[in-house]
């Protein structure tokens, strides 16, 4: 049974390791995911299609190092985005970061 939350989380690199690992935890808590890989489909569509059957949530291709696809993530995320999580360098983090950072309530995890 899909649930639909009033929090929305963003994972980022969800086609292997920590990314699919943290999305599969969330969503089996209180949030809609959005998921992001950025070459990997048909492993990040794996992923999906188990976690779509616990919540609401989303897959889009984004380069983490593309602002205009950092911003289209943000902008299907920003209703209710409260956690953004990014296995991503540091540098993709802090750019990533700086999209999202009018929404004061949005918590950040940095993995690497």
């Amino acid at each position: 049974m899909k649930h639909s939350f009033k929090k929305t989380a963003i994972v980022t690199g969800v086609s292997k390791g920590l990314g699919s690992h943290i999305a599969s935890y969330l969503s089996k808590s209180e949030f809609n995911l959005v998921l992001t890989y950025n070459s990997n489909k048909n492993a990040a569509e794996k992923v999906f299609k188990d976690i779509s059957k616990r919540t609401r949530s989303e897959l889009l291709k984004c380069d983490i190092t593309e602002y205009s696809d950092v911003m289209s993530v943000v902008n299907k995320a920003i209703k209710g985005l409260e956690l953004c999580n990014s296995n991503q360098s540091v540098w993709d983090f802090l750019f990533f970061k700086s999209c999202i950072a009018h929404n004061e309530k949005t918590k950040i995890w940095k993995n690497n």
